[in-house]
């Protein structure tokens, strides 16, 4: 969980580019050693899973 990154479903979307943008992500992200800790501050996805959810799946997108 703690690698987790959200992305929008792209099933049966021709136009869809969550892919090349999570590929701009991945290539920010060899900067940190262990990225576990800057993905739970920028998504915070263990929050979401318990119910915790400060962050909006349309803030989510103003990272990509």
């Amino acid at each position: 969980m703690d690698n987790g990154i959200p992305i929008e479903s792209w099933y049966s979307n021709p136009e869809d580019v969550e892919l090349e943008r999570l590929e701009k992500y991945l290539y920010e992200l060899v900067k940190f050693e262990d990225v576990r800790s800057e993905l739970q501050r920028k998504y915070r996805i263990r929050d979401q899973v318990e119910g915790k959810a400060l962050v909006t799946t349309e803030q989510l997108k103003q990272y990509f």
